[in-house]
């Protein structure tokens, strides 16, 4: 079984992407493998699977120091884990079978249990903002998104290293119009969902962002 199909079938259960590490990918993990990337690369690897991995994380690109010296084809994915299991995985899913790149997500690619392995993994989380050739905002239609510390943290980061491609993309939007991906929308349907979209951020910025306030699952993460 192919990493993404793997992966979209998490987003099968109804859950948030939270109750789905906690539920889901925390069980799978071990003190050997401490991150769900590292579980699907092992299995490639036994199964010497031809197809580049479609996950990565900060450990892969140790083999050449850090990231800023990798080879910078990767999506670094932004989002908030309120968001609904279902979205975000069909279009990591869907990134990763058509679009060639790999991508860096923090419930695969950082470890999911505290300890020496998940402070290392969130030391390496700017080089791996600054590395990633795009860097994709996963949004929702409340704008929960910005209200979030961790997801502000990212958009500061990525803004401060001058790098790559910067978008954004609200998925359940798109399952509203039962697709996973822009490419696979009709072209009147785009341009509904773009005027959609530029409401939503205009009604963000309309109540203002403010990072003081911005809440985090840890709170000494504020």
């Amino acid at each position: 079984t192919k990493e993404p199909e793997k992966w979209a079938q998490f987003g099968e259960h109804d859950l948030s992407t939270a109750e789905l590490v906690a539920q889901y990918i925390k069980p799978l993990i071990t003190e050997e493998q401490p991150r769900l990337h590292d579980i699907w690369m092992k299995e490639q690897q036994k199964k010497r699977m031809k197809n580049p991995i479609a996950f990565l994380s900060h450990r892969i690109a140790d083999t050449k120091h850090q990231y800023r010296n990798f080879d910078h084809d990767y999506c670094f994915i932004s989002h908030t884990w309120a968001q609904p299991a279902k979205y975000t995985t069909g279009f990591i899913a869907n990134v990763a079978e058509t679009g060639g790149l790999k991508v860096w997500i923090d419930v695969c690619s950082i470890a999911q249990h505290p300890g020496d392995e998940q402070s290392s993994d969130l030391v390496h989380l700017t080089e791996a903002i600054y590395g990633a050739s795009e860097f994709k905002m996963l949004l929702d239609k409340e704008g929960v998104y910005f209200t979030r510390i961790w997801c502000l943290f990212e958009i500061a980061t990525r803004i401060l290293s001058k790098r790559g491609v910067m978008s954004a993309i609200v998925p359940e939007l798109l399952g509203e119009y039962g697709v996973a991906s822009l490419k696979d929308m009709k072209q009147s349907d785009k341009r509904e969902y773009w005027a959609r979209s530029a409401d939503l951020l205009q009604h963000v910025l309309d109540n203002g962002i403010d990072a003081a306030k911005a809440q985090a699952t840890v709170d000494s993460d504020r």
